[in-house]
C-alpha cells in the first residue's frame, strides 16, 4: 500500500501527476490544508480522485498555512498515527503544494526513508518527481513520471468541466477522417484562392446554422464563376450541398454541413494535424461550463476550438477563418485567448491563434512577443504540424 499526502494549494496538477506517476494497488490519499482558505480546492480534489477509483481519501486541517511550528506539530502527529495505523505502508509526501511553511514542516517530519517514508517534489518543466533527500547520504534516479492527464483532467483540475468533445473515442471522428479530402481541398484555396474562404463563409452563413432552430438550407443566387462551381462540385460530391445550376441555388444537407464549409473545417485541418503529430490526448469542439466556489457548474461557458494535452503539458489551438477587417477584433481575441490560457493552464500553457488570413500588423506583433502564444497566420498556417511536432518534442 502506498500512502500520498497532497498538501493543497491553488495548483493541484502537480499533486495529481506525482500520485498517479507513483500508483499501487491499494492507494490512500490525504490533503493537507493549511486552513480553510482553499477548502475549494481540496473539495475538488476529493472528487477528481474518486471520479478516478480513488475510494480511500482523508481530508486534515493544520489550522494554519503559515506558522511553521504548528504545522511541524500536526505533521508530527500524523507521521505517528499513519505508522501506527498501516505500518507496511510506504508513504510518499508531495512537497510540491501547500505554503513554504508547510512544505519545509512535512519534509522536516516526512523524510525518513529507513521508517518508509519518502518526501518528493513533482517538476513538471523538467518532467520529473525528485526525491528530496541528502544528496550526499543517499543518490536516487528520478521517479517514474508519466502522462496521466487527459483534456478532461487538465480542465477539470483548472476548474473548467467539459460537457462535449470530439475526440478519437467520438462517432464524430470518423466523420472527420471521412472528410478529410474536401478538408484537404478547402486548405489548397488558401495558398490560391483565399478570398473564396470568404465566399463560403459568406454562403453558410446564410443559412443561420449558428441560431437554434432557424437553420434554412437553401441559398439562392449563389456565384457562378468557375472557382465557386468546383467548390459545390467537391463539397456535391461529399454529399455536403446539392447544386442546382439552373436555379443558381445550393442547398446544404444538414446544418452540420452548413457549420462544416462555414468555417469547422478549418478546426478539422488542426484537429487532424494534431493527430499526425502524435499527441497523447486531441480534442476538438470542446464545450463546458466553469465550476464554481462549491465546485458545480456556473452560467458561464466557453467553447475550445482545440485542447492538446501531451506528457501533462496543454496547449489550446484558437482557428479563425474571418477576415481581421472589424476595428478591434484581433485584440478582443488575442485577449480572450491569453485569459483562457492563463485561467486553464497557468503560466506555462501555450497556445497558437491560427488564422486562414493574414493577422493585422499589430495584432501579429502582439502574439509574437508573448512567450506562451505563437501566431500562424496566411501562408505560414501550412506549417502547423511541423509546429506541433516542435511542441510536442519540448514537453516529451
Amino acid at each position: 500500500m502506498i500512502i500520498h499526502i497532497n498538501l493543497i494549494s491553488h495548483q493541484l496538477l502537480p499533486n495529481v501527476i506525482g500520485s498517479f506517476s507513483n500508483p499501487d494497488k491499494e492507494m490512500k490519499i490525504i490533503l493537507v490544508l493549511g486552513d480553510n482558505k482553499l477548502k475549494e480546492k481540496a473539495v475538488l480534489l476529493e472528487d477528481f480522485y474518486r471520479k478516478k477509483g480513488v475510494t480511500h481519501i482523508e481530508t486534515i486541517n493544520c489550522q494554519t498555512s503559515t506558522d511553521h511550528a504548528k504545522i511541524f506539530v500536526r505533521a508530527e502527529a500524523l507521521f505517528e498515527q499513519l505508522r501506527f495505523e498501516y505500518p507496511n505502508a510506504m508513504i510518499a509526501v508531495n512537497a510540491t503544494g501547500g505554503t513554504k511553511p508547510m512544505s519545509i514542516a512535512f519534509t522536516q517530519v516526512f523524510d525518513k526513508l529507513t521508517e518508509k517514508s519518502m518526501v518528493f517534489y513533482t517538476d513538471t518543466i523538467e518532467k520529473q518527481n525528485t526525491i528530496l533527500t541528502n544528496p550526499h547520504q543517499n543518490k536516487f534516479p528520478p521517479l517514474p513520471y508519466v502522462s496521466v492527464l487527459n483534456v478532461d483532467d487538465y480542465l477539470y483540475l483548472n476548474q473548467f468541466n467539459v460537457n462535449s468533445e470530439i475526440n478519437k473515442h467520438c462517432r464524430e471522428h470518423d466523420n472527420i477522417i471521412d472528410r478529410r479530402p474536401v478538408t484537404d481541398f478547402l486548405l489548397g484555396l488558401c495558398k490560391r484562392e483565399t478570398n473564396l474562404i470568404s465566399l463560403l463563409n459568406g454562403l453558410a452563413g446564410q443559412t443561420n446554422f449558428s441560431s437554434n432552430n432557424k437553420f434554412k438550407p437553401v441559398v439562392e443566387r449563389v456565384p457562378q464563376f468557375n472557382s465557386m462551381v468546383s467548390c459545390y462540385q467537391h463539397f456535391e460530391r461529399a454529399n455536403l450541398v446539392t447544386f442546382n445550376e439552373a436555379e443558381a441555388t445550393i442547398t446544404f444537407s444538414s446544418e452540420e454541413a452548413a457549420r462544416y464549409i462555414g468555417g469547422a473545417w478549418f478546426e478539422e485541418f488542426a484537429y487532424l494535424a494534431a493527430f499526425d503529430s502524435g499527441i497523447d490526448y486531441v480534442s476538438t469542439s470542446v464545450d463546458g461550463h466553469w465550476l464554481d466556489k462549491n465546485n458545480t457548474e456556473s452560467s458561464v461557458s466557453n467553447e475550445l476550438d482545440l485542447v492538446l494535452v501531451h506528457n501533462n503539458q496543454m496547449m489550446i489551438v484558437e482557428c479563425k477563418t474571418s477576415n481581421w477587417r472589424e476595428a478591434g477584433k484581433g485584440q478582443d481575441v488575442t485577449l480572450k485567448l491569453e485569459s483562457l490560457m492563463r485561467n486553464l493552464g497557468g503560466s506555462h500553457a501555450k497556445g497558437i491563434l491560427l488564422s486562414v488570413f493574414e493577422l493585422p500588423e499589430h495584432t501579429h506583433d502582439r502574439v509574437k512577443n508573448l512567450n506562451n502564444l505563437t501566431p500562424l497566420s496566411g501562408g505560414a498556417i501550412h506549417g502547423l504540424v511541423n509546429q506541433l511536432k516542435d511542441w510536442k518534442s519540448k514537453v516529451s
